[in-house]
């Protein structure tokens, strides 16, 4: 068969393979620079912390859990159990469905997530030190194509919770000074 002619289509098939290959490492580089960021958790137990308080209380099942994360409920059960053993989660049987429990950030949980809210959004500014806004903003759409690929509508975290993580603190105002000197 010749290829000759399927030159422009070979070239976006290997724009595609080389895209996924760049997020595949960045999210490897990504994971282990945050976790060395963080104290006490990792970027895992932070983001499933998070996806916790993004969910309704008695919509904060592993099922639900997983699905806002997009993993399995096998892994969101290990990291459900330790955190649960840690302290940062508490978990009981759902009130609605008895074949679920519903997971719930503990007071230790919530002091971790404020300990850390600092340390995330510094590691945040420097990851996307080389990016203008406007590239944030066009990453984050096409990040957002990516993750609904399979047309599922799958909640993200665009919508904000009522939670304490130290928005009010004088790190957080010197921090937002930083974005403003950076981006605006």
């Amino acid at each position: 068969m010749d290829f000759n002619h399927y030159k422009k289509e070979l070239e976006i098939l290997d724009d595609m393979h080389q895209a996924f290959s760049l997020l595949f490492i960045a999210l490897n580089k990504i994971q282990v620079e945050a976790d060395s960021q963080l104290e006490s958790l990792t970027l895992r137990q932070l983001m499933l912390l998070i996806a916790i308080a993004h969910l309704e209380p008695r919509e904060a099942t592993i099922v639900n859990i997983a699905n806002t994360l997009g993993t399995s409920k096998q892994n969101v059960n290990r990291l459900v159990s330790n955190m649960v053993n840690v302290g940062y989660l508490s978990s009981k049987p759902s009130e609605t469905d008895k074949r679920s429990v519903n997971i719930s950030i503990t007071e230790m949980g919530l002091s971790v997530m404020q300990k850390n809210a600092i340390n995330s959004n510094r590691y945040f500014l420097n990851l996307f030190k080389s990016f203008t806004k406007d590239e944030i903003a066009a990453f984050r759409k096409a990040l957002e194509k990516l993750a609904n690929h399979d047309y599922i509508d799958q909640k993200h975290f665009e919508e904000k919770v009522e939670i304490d993580i130290g928005k009010e603190s004088k790190d957080m105002e010197k921090f937002l000074e930083q974005i403003r000197e950076e981006f605006l």
